[in-house]
């Protein structure tokens, strides 16, 4: 039975916890995109469609929350 793949992003600064993330999810089939700052995550969820976003709630930029928040206004997208 066919699958279609999911394109999470993680968005996080810890690059041991992130990149073990990166490997877990790419391992189960999934097209997983990285980001280890805010403005990389930003970035990402601009150009590319993102399913799924594993955020950090303590970035050096400021809160996950505040992150989440700012890129649903500036892409315009609700459903982030």
């Amino acid at each position: 039975m066919p699958t279609s793949q999911s394109t999470p992003l993680i968005l996080d600064d810890d690059r041991l916890f992130n990149e073990v993330l990166y490997e877990d999810l790419r391992t189960a089939g999934n097209a997983v995109l990285q980001a280890f700052s805010s403005a990389e995550g930003l970035k990402m969820v601009k150009g590319k469609r993102v399913d799924a976003i594993l955020l950090d709630q303590n970035l050096p930029e400021g809160d996950g929350c505040g992150w989440h928040r700012h890129c649903c206004v500036v892409v315009q997208r609700s459903d982030l």
